[in-house]
């Protein structure tokens, strides 16, 4: 979970159908045909695949409204046509929106009593987000989306899309219905709220065994040998058996009394989330 605190709500003011080309934001390609942006907040990222003749997936566009539409237009600059939105999961950070993107299909995990009002007043009420825009006197929160209809995976696992093949994995680490994409053919992991250098593992507080969630899809990457990832808040790397490992010791001790040092809890909402998940692992024994 993400900090929370009361603040005004804002309301998305923009109602046009592309951003303009000067609102461009950075892409980056990572790997070829993986194309990411990074936000301010939380250092969110959007990824972009490209597929065929143009054809493209947007996974977890965001934060806010005007970095949105600056993923619009840096995606329209380059010639890409949009398929569909991929929500990798059910938390309000992952499931943004713009009117340049209303008119897509939403792809990812389809889960059962998602709640638009809920998300937004998470997001609403978050202090990151809330600090971003206090600088940013023009920006608004991205409206919150709608959630997945579909999930387009094939019998064999790979996405149903015009473009390279993408390995689908659904897992209960973090979130019910996490979703994680991985390109075989450039080694590529699109991971989610997961493996991030920023962040350590945040455990699902509903779930029945939140540990065991975590180290099975931390398995099921391992098993992958990818060899870059894409995290949903931190900076891309190419070290992912380091990351793996530093995310199974962060998992171990947590029912050690006097656990080795994390480097990424530094920020005062990740120490408490630290703390709120030892009590968490403690109720659980």
């Amino acid at each position: 979970m993400r900090p929370r605190s009361r603040r005004t709500t804002r309301t998305t003011t923009t109602d046009v159908a592309g951003a303009p080309s000067d609102a461009r934001r950075r892409l980056d390609e990572v790997a070829p045909g993986v194309l990411v942006a990074t936000s301010e907040v939380y250092r969110t990222t959007s990824t972009v695949l490209v597929g065929d003749d143009g054809a493209c997936l947007l996974v977890d566009p965001g934060v806010t409204a005007q970095e949105v539409e600056g993923l619009v237009a840096a995606v329209a600059a380059r010639g890409l046509r949009p398929l569909a939105v991929w929500s990798t999961h059910a938390h309000w950070d992952h499931r943004l929106d713009s009117p340049a993107l209303s008119h897509l299909p939403r792809w990812g995990a389809v889960e059962r009593g998602d709640d638009l009002r809920a998300l937004t007043m998470q997001r609403d009420a978050d202090d990151e987000l809330a600090r971003v825009l206090a600088h940013r006197p023009d920006d608004d929160p991205a409206p919150i989306g709608p959630g997945p209809s579909v999930l387009p995976r094939r019998p064999d696992g790979l996405l149903d899309w015009p473009g390279p093949a993408v390995r689908v994995l659904v897992h209960r680490a973090h979130a019910s219905g996490h979703t994680a994409l991985f390109l075989p053919g450039c080694g590529a992991l699109v991971a989610g709220d997961m493996l991030s250098d920023d962040e350590v593992p945040l455990l699902d507080p509903a779930a029945t065994d939140p540990v065991t969630d975590h180290r099975v899809a931390l398995d099921a990457f391992a098993a992958l040998g990818a060899r870059l990832v894409v995290p949903g808040h931190g900076t891309v790397g190419h070290d992912v058996p380091a990351r793996i490992a530093a995310d199974r010791r962060y998992l171990d001790g947590l029912t050690d009394p006097a656990p080795a040092p994390d480097v990424r809890l530094r920020a005062p909402w990740l120490v408490a989330a630290d703390a709120e998940q030892r009590a968490l692992v403690a109720r659980h024994r």
